[in-house]
């Protein structure tokens, strides 16, 4: 894992306790729909079938793939999971600047 993605972990469980994050697609739909999101996690591992369900969905949120489904729910403290919302804030913002390529650690 890199140092960059460690880093983001500890960012989401920040979230996690912050409650500025979703877990799993339902509820990562949900806050889509009424645009509360700024940025989206989903698992390298994820199926076919849910990269699909979000795919129509996501607008002009960023969508960063990521770690597995047990790396993502460890981070959250949630069993595997495929998909996590980071809702609008300074967190989301330290995401994104982490996930995009050639940033500085």
């Amino acid at each position: 894992m890199s140092a960059h993605e460690e880093r983001i972990g500890r960012l989401l469980g920040l979230a996690r306790r912050a409650h500025g994050l979703t877990v799993g697609l339902r509820a990562t739909l949900r806050a889509l729909q009424h645009r509360r999101l700024a940025v989206i996690i989903v698992a390298d591992d994820a199926s076919a079938r849910t990269v699909a369900e979000l795919r129509g969905a996501t607008g002009a949120t960023p969508v960063v793939v990521m770690g597995s489904m047990a790396q993502l729910g460890g981070w959250v403290g949630a069993a595997a999971v495929a998909v996590l919302g980071v809702r609008r804030g300074t967190l989301a913002a330290q995401i994104l600047r982490l996930a995009s390529p050639g940033e500085a650690p």
